[in-house]
């Protein structure tokens, strides 16, 4: 605060100096050619001028007021008040809605300066900008609490992760160009909209980070790091040279007068946001390794920290979410030297207050954290003696003071008394010249009177004050207040690191003047005052509290009675959510209703037809038939499977996008050759009408295929026989560059839907009819998933449908079409599956299940592998130690195994030192079978990864592709 008073104060002199300089100046030249006294006087004196000045509310401090124009705040408006002292403008005050119409009106010249403007080429043609900028804008990465980015590790932990920036913004290039640079493997979304739009999408976990101004950051962000800057700048429309002169002579003198003014400024408004609350590795071990702290206060002569103290510390641990983890203890000392003996032993955690000094810091072998008070130091004088030329200097016994003067004074007698009283006394008998003390152990002494600074006066009196309730004991003696200040802090051991990094990092995510602020409530000594007393002295202020207090209650009394029509409208709302409640339980219940009976219904086709295969092995015919049922059978109870956990992935926000380079043209034909034979079985007229430009596209061909499949296996469903399906694809206007936008609708003549059940065709848990009802099975979430999947795209579908015509699906979606490069690249990976010779290739299959074991080995022995079996990790890890280099081939990897699990195991042989084994290829080959699994099993050293039921297609073509 000290600092802060005299940088202004030299601000102000070195203004006023100037401003003396320059009528000076004047002055001489009047007496050189007084001829010209007017015109010169007229042209040394800086003219005031009105500056209309734009002035649009911007969130994060820029630029705020209240709304009738008052109570202006703000960077850019202070920065604006400190250029104003050295220009001698006025300001005229000219507001606008947004960035967009000031932008207008500045070149419309209804205002002379714009703020918080960025540098364009195009802009320069019309702007004039100043020499220094406004400040600069900087972008930081943030995360919120428990995103999984680790602060301390960003460039590996953001690898995988989705970063969310506005669209066709700067801070969209800088990120983009920042994630090159550190070669960081993330995704960043570009939305499109505003402000808010980007924020929700990170809060609500969609993105695992954000990008933004450092001013527009909110409270719960964490800051990782910056990602780049650009300056803004006070902006005057062409013609206002003089202006910008002025302004850059006034920024110019600015800075000589107080190089760090700005650097002030902006820490001001924007210091707190970016400080993390996300405590380091250190900070954490710290907090894991205890649950209370100790708080040593010193009391005597400085009594109001054992109130404040501890207020402070448990504020400290409020800003950094720890206040339910670790308890305070307070333990009181009355001697100085016994805290500090407590904090060097380890017995408390925190000693308040130490001196902050670094001398005693390194004497005394302790660290200050968080904020600094300083303690005001009186001098107790007599005869007109003074600390310089006393002999004998007397101080309190067991004091910080005492602390201080025994360190640093060696030039003097010191003695020790026990209390305040006693060094007064001693300075009156002429026992010491001179006793050095707190203020407010002299308070206590001379009435208790609050002081100013600087100022002094005669024991009795008070320092400035004219309490005299301590008599005339000490006539003649003198209390001035030192020019110097003992600053005192928070101290902590110099081995515990990790909690002076959270005390630091709690003190600058706390308010500026917090701790001097909280000392200050109980630093007040007060003298006695009645309450008779009080009443005889303002008789009209207490009819007035009592008349105040009568209109409260009157007040209160009405607040009850609204309070209490809102209560029943609470109630009623609480019924009707209750009521929805049960409404979605019903639908739940309704589902697992039909999920009970669509499972069973292929399992007892499984069951029965495998006890009749028991009876029937040996007839060719009826066994074929059987095997073929019974595939269907289970083909059919995977899909109830996969649709549900889906549906959970959704819901969940762990569906990704896995995007690459597709022909559409053979998806097309891929697709509508699935349900050719079924079209043909039911006599279905299939119509298509397709019509590409742009056959490669960027997109998640396994997403885009689950969704045509849902709807046109819908429309063979539910279109009798002799029905028409239609299916047309066509290109339409796309909004970005770089892309095409795809209009396809898909159409049937089936039994369509009823205008009821239309709206909640996209529910979770809903069929308008049951597999009992229309003799046709589905889990009822195909069409939810559809939607989910559209929405992920960044697609829309629409749905039309009447009862017995027939249902209209259309869908629309813009993706990237694919570059040269891309396309090349794809040919080239699909060549790589063809043409692969397993003879004489043998493989480990490391799997716990003798079951699956069994399958796997069957499959690939008739494919010409051969095979070794381990029963999990462990004999997987020893089998291959084992064995001679070259032996196996390859690796078929369960990961989910006792003892050692697939991960682990692959681990361990990625550190062989034969590097023959470590490189050995291995594929992952287990039921879990999402694209995050994917992804461990490539993190884990894995070089593919195979689903589990396995399709045997798939599993050749990794194969091919991993030992090619």
């Amino acid at each position: 605060m000290l600092k802060k008073v005299l940088k202004s104060s030299y601000r102000q002199l070195t203004a006023a100096a100037l401003m003396i300089a320059l009528v000076l100046g004047s002055a001489f030249t009047a007496a050189a050619a007084p001829a010209e006294t007017d015109a010169v006087s007229s042209a040394s004196i800086v003219e005031r001028r009105n500056i209309r000045v734009g002035f649009f509310t911007s969130s994060g401090l820029i630029m705020e007021c209240d709304e009738n124009g008052a109570n202006k705040r703000g960077y850019i408006y202070d920065y604006l008040q400190s250029i104003r002292s050295y220009t001698n403008w006025d300001y005229e005050y000219v507001y606008a809605d947004s960035f967009a119409e000031q932008f207008d009106q500045l070149q419309r010249g209804e205002i002379d300066i714009m703020c918080d403007v960025s540098w364009t080429k195009e802009r320069e043609e019309i702007l004039l900008y100043p020499e220094e900028p406004l400040g600069e804008e900087i972008y930081r990465l943030y995360t919120i609490s428990g995103s999984g980015i680790d602060e301390s590790n960003y460039k590996t932990s953001l690898s995988g992760s989705k970063i969310a920036v506005r669209g066709g913004t700067l801070q969209s290039e800088l990120t983009k160009k920042w994630l090159e640079e550190t070669g960081i493997s993330a995704e960043v979304l570009d939305i499109y909209e505003d402000e808010e739009s980007t924020n929700a999408l990170f809060e609500t976990g969609e993105a695992d980070a954000l990008v933004e101004l450092e001013f527009l950051a909110k409270d719960g962000w964490n800051p990782v790091t910056r990602v780049g800057a650009s300056n803004f700048y006070v902006a005057f429309a062409k013609g206002n040279e003089i202006y910008l002169n002025e302004m850059n002579e006034a920024r110019r003198l600015l800075d000589a007068a107080d190089p760090y003014w700005q650097v002030n400024l902006y820490n001001k408004y924007f210091r707190q946001k970016t400080i993390s609350r996300q405590l380091t590795e250190r900070e954490q071990s710290w907090v894991n390794r205890h649950s209370e702290i100790v708080l040593g206060t010193y009391s005597q002569s400085v009594s109001y920290y054992e109130q404040a103290a501890p207020e402070i510390v448990a504020d400290s641990l409020k800003q950094l979410g720890l206040q339910d983890k670790i308890s305070i203890t307070t333990r009181h000392f009355d001697v100085y030297a016994d805290m500090l003996d407590a904090l060097q032993k380890g017995e408390i955690q925190i000693a308040a207050p130490l001196i902050s000094t670094g001398y005693f810091e390194d004497i005394d072998d302790y660290s200050i954290a968080g904020g600094v008070d300083n303690r005001i130091i009186c001098e107790v004088e007599r005869d007109g003696m003074s600390f310089e030329n006393a002999k004998v200097i007397a101080t309190i016994k067991g004091t910080y003071t005492e602390h201080y003067i025994l360190s640093t004074v060696f030039d003097k007698e010191i003695i020790t008394c026990e209390n305040a009283a006693e060094c007064f006394r001693a300075v009156s008998s002429g026992k010491a010249d001179v006793a050095v003390m707190a203020k407010e152990a002299a308070d206590k002494i001379i009435g208790g009177g609050t002081s100013g600074s600087g100022a002094s006066g005669t024991a009795g009196a008070g320092i400035g004050s004219n309490n005299k309730r301590a008599g005339n004991a000490y006539d003649g003696l003198t209390i001035r207040q030192r020019g110097e200040s003992i600053e005192t802090g928070y101290g902590v051991n110099r081995d515990d690191a990790g909690l002076f990094m959270l005390l630091e990092r709690a003190a600058a995510l706390a308010d500026n003047n917090y701790i001097s602020d909280t000392l200050a409530k109980y630093k007040t000594v007060q003298a006695k005052y009645t309450t008779d007393d009080f009443v005889r002295e303002n008789i009209s202020m207490v009819f007035g509290i009592v008349l105040l207090i009568i209109i409260l209650l009157t007040v209160a009394l009405m607040l009850a009675l609204v309070q209490k029509r809102k209560d029943k409208e609470y109630r009623t709302e609480l019924s009707r959510a209750l009521s929805e409640t049960e409404k979605a339980s019903r639908a739940k219940t309704n589902f697992l209703f039909n999920m009970s009976h669509d499972i069973r219904t292929p399992m007892n086709a499984i069951i029965g037809f495998t006890n009749l295969l028991e009876r029937n092995g040996d007839d060719r015919e009826k066994r074929a038939e059987y095997i073929k049922k019974i595939q269907t059978s289970n083909e059919y109870l995977l899909s109830l499977i996969n649709n549900v956990l889906e549906m959970s992935r959704i819901e969940s926000g762990k569906l990704v996008l896995d995007e690459s380079v597709m022909d559409l043209e053979q998806f097309n034909e891929s697709v509508f050759s699935v349900f050719g034979p079924e079209m043909a079985k039911k006599k279905l007229e299939f119509v298509k009408d397709i019509g590409l430009e742009h056959r490669f596209i960027m997109i998640d061909p396994t997403k885009l295929h689950e969704i045509a499949l849902n709807i046109i296996s819908n429309a063979v469903k539910y279109t009798p026989e002799g029905g028409t399906i239609r299916i047309s694809m066509h290109e339409i206007e796309p909004t970005k560059p770089g892309h095409a936008r795809y209009k396809t609708e898909i159409s049937d003549t089936g039994i369509g839907m009823s205008e009821e059940f239309l709206p909640h065709i996209f529910d979770e848990f809903t069929r308008e009819r049951t597999s009992t009802e229309s003799k046709v099975q589905g889990t009822g979430l195909g069409m939810a998933i559809t939607k989910k999947l559209v929405d992920l795209m960044g697609g829309e579908i629409f749905v039309e449908s009447e009862l017995g015509k027939g249902t209209t699906f259309t869908i629309l979606l813009e993706h990237r079409i694919a570059s040269e490069d891309e396309i090349s690249r794809a040919d080239k990976k699909a060549a790589n599956y063809s043409g692969v010779s397993f003879a004489g290739k043998r493989i480990l299959i490391a799997e716990d299940n003798e079951l699956n074991a069994e399958i796997a080995i069957e499959i690939l022995k008739d494919a010409g592998f051969e095979l070794e079996w381990a029963e999990d990790g462990e004999a997987c890890v020893e089998m291959l130690a084992n064995a001679d280099a070259g032996h196996f081939d390859l690796i078929l990897m369960d990961v989910q195994m006792p003892r050692l699990n697939g991960y682990e195991a692959t681990k361990r042989i990625r550190e062989f030192e034969d590097l023959e084994k470590a490189d050995i290829p291995i594929i992952a080959m287990t039921a879990n079978a999402f694209a995050e699994d994917r992804q461990n099993a490539i993190e884990a050293g894995m070089n593919g990864h195979i689903a589990k039921p396995i399709d045997i297609t798939k599993l050749m073509e990794t194969l091919a592709t991993v030992l090619k």
